[in-house]
């Protein structure tokens, strides 16, 4: 069902045009209207969607994982991904208490070891037998690994220039004191991968991209009047979005080029991280999310929706200071 944009604005996307003259070009854009749903919510798309990602989606699919929702295998192999090195509960549990109760021992001490250890319902005194305890404090003790798991990584280093605090002086003026004003420091052990392998990875063999979205819509809620108001509640369906789209379909195109274009949205983050329960091994790595799609859905733990792209090394604690490092990962 076709139907005027009941919100006007100037951004638009290019879907055909006929070339009136020269210099003189008239841009055609089909707009298609979905039917509201149960919340009064319809949606204005720019051109016919190839496919309508969460159409079918139900409320519990949107729902922030928990304990209950998940499967038993699903919770184990979370369980055993929190407590690594142990291979089991018992184990974590008399390690826990191990390392967690200082050097001395006390009464309240042997107390916690028998209420929260030997007394736990998931303890069992087979799981801790023929343990090799010492392997277990190695890998504990053991920092991180030189290369991130994984293909497509390379190691590079960063050179920073640290201001030395020097002030110039008035006398100083004509000579040259830049190499007395700030100091060049090289931090070695970079990690990162190209951002386009890791697009051109997920867009053609991850199954998560069943939830994309690929087409620029704008969404609408019918008030009580009958007045429809616009709603911005997703990167897909925000004005940057519309515009970008318009870019990319208004660049030239090679004779015979009739694929789709579409937008990969990139959200970086990044946050330090403790490898282990125990010990100093960490990492800090910056994580990939796409934007297209939903953020009910990319919350969620079992979605996968976090691709690691570098690790930041960790300079000397002498530093005092916050740089901000220009990564090239293309």
């Amino acid at each position: 069902m076709i139907e005027p944009d009941p919100d006007p604005e100037p951004s638009t996307v290019t879907r055909r045009f006929l070339q009136l003259g020269t210099n003189i070009r008239l841009i055609l854009v089909n707009k298609f209207k979905t039917m509201a749903n149960t919340f009064r919510v319809s949606r204005l798309y720019y051109g016919k969607p190839d496919r309508i990602p969460d159409e079918f989606i139900s409320p519990a699919d949107v729902v922030v994982d928990n304990v209950a929702s998940m499967s038993s295998s699903h919770r184990r192999r979370g369980i055993l991904e929190a407590i690594w090195p142990y291979p089991n509960l018992s184990t974590w549990r008399l390690g826990s208490w191990f390392w967690s109760s200082g050097d001395t021992k006390s009464r309240s001490g042997f107390k916690d070891l028998v209420d929260n250890v030997l007394l736990a319902e998931d303890f069992n005194i087979d799981d801790i037998r023929g343990v090799n305890w010492d392997n277990l404090n190695d890998l504990l003790a053991k920092s991180a690994p030189d290369a991130p798991e994984g293909e497509n990584w390379r190691e590079s280093a960063v050179d920073i220039e640290v201001p030395t605090g020097i002030k110039k002086k008035a006398s100083d003026r004509g000579h040259n004191l830049s190499s007395r004003a700030s100091r060049v420091f090289t931090v070695h052990g970079l990690w990162t991968r190209s951002i386009p392998q890791v697009i051109k990875s997920v867009f053609s063999g991850d199954t998560s991209t069943e939830s994309f979205h690929f087409n620029p819509f704008k969404q609408f809620w019918q008030n009580t009047q009958g007045k429809l108001e616009r709603v911005r509640d997703e990167l897909f369906n925000s004005d940057a979005w519309l515009r970008a789209h318009e870019e990319i379909e208004a660049l030239p195109r090679v004779e015979g080029d009739m694929l789709p274009r579409c937008i990969a949205a990139l959200m970086f983050w990044s946050d330090a991280t403790h490898l282990a329960q125990f010990g100093q091994a960490k990492l800090w790595p910056i994580y990939l999310f796409f934007g297209n799609q939903s953020k009910w859905i990319r919350c969620k733990p079992s979605a996968h929706a976090c691709h690691h792209v570098g690790y930041l090394p960790t300079v000397s604690s002498g530093f005092s200071f916050l740089h901000f490092i220009p990564i090239n990962f293309f």
